[in-house]
């Protein structure tokens, strides 16, 4: 029978293929198909099967074995989906019941600090002599000035001791932004410089003794209750604010009587001034 002349039906192409291959890795293939055909097509596979093949009901067990791995694959799948779903179910609660007893109070993100503008600057006459420093703190319209001074210390030391003292004023943390003229204190605290020193036993890049060791410590340690960025802006370019700081700073240097400025953590005073 030359069957490359005809267009056959699904079922006709099953009949021979049935007849021609007869390898057992193959039977499994032949009962997905048939379990694909319609009743037509079974109809039109058992009459090919009727005149053509001696064993006329091969077909009907074809078709009884692949519909009963499909009844047995559709009731494991039915079966395998709702436990897949009630496991699911059972992770998930365990994970709500685990989140609820056991996560720890999240911290207030960034967003929900309130943020406060911190304003500073130092004055000294002569760097060493008697200094001065001052700090301005506005949240949200509302202003506080910090100031005082010291009978001998240095310019970079009063605009340490102006962050610091504003630093220290806010009594809850807060997101701070910290505009200062002095890019001694901008840079060692923006780019980290002071927690290299820190880290290297108050030893700067070249390997010396780090300066004002004491109020490095002190500005380090305000820094991590707050969230604080430091900025710098120009002196004496009509900034209003540190326009202000530097007035109160120079007047405070100016008076006579100032404390003594103690230093603590520091063996040799003269050398970190």
């Amino acid at each position: 029978m030359e069957v490359a002349h005809f267009c056959v039906s699904r079922g006709v192409a099953i009949f021979i293929e049935m007849n021609i291959i007869s390898e057992m890795n193959r039977i499994k293939d032949i009962q997905n198909r048939i379990q694909k055909l319609t009743g037509d097509e079974l109809d039109e596979l058992r009459e090919w099967l009727q005149t053509f093949s001696k064993d006329s009901a091969g077909i009907d067990g074809c078709v009884e074995i692949a519909n009963r791995e499909k009844g047995e694959k559709g009731r494991k799948g039915e079966k395998g989906v709702k436990g897949e779903k009630a496991r699911n179910r059972e992770i998930q609660l365990a994970g709500e019941v685990e989140l609820e007893t056991n996560s720890p109070k999240s911290e207030p993100s960034s967003k929900d600090l309130k943020h406060v503008a911190l304003y500073t600057d130092g004055a000294c006459l002569g760097n060493p002599g008697p200094g001065g420093y001052a700090a301005i703190l506005d949240f949200n319209g509302h202003r506080k000035e910090i100031s005082g001074g010291f009978k001998w210390t240095t310019n970079n030391r009063m605009e340490l001791m102006a962050a610091i003292a504003g630093l220290e004023a806010i009594k809850e943390p807060c997101r701070v932004t910290l505009y200062t003229d002095s890019q001694y204190v901008q840079k060692a605290m923006d780019l980290g410089w002071a927690k290299q020193w820190r880290a290297k036993g108050w030893r700067t890049s070249s390997k010396q003794p780090a300066k004002n060791i004491d109020l490095w410590k002190r500005l380090l340690a305000i820094c991590e209750k707050h969230e604080v960025k430091f900025k710098w802006v120009r002196g004496h370019a009509g900034h209003p604010e540190n326009e202000r700081c530097d007035e109160i700073s120079t007047e405070i240097a100016a008076r006579e009587n100032l404390p003594e400025e103690k230093i603590v953590d520091v063996k040799d005073a003269d050398d970190f001034l």
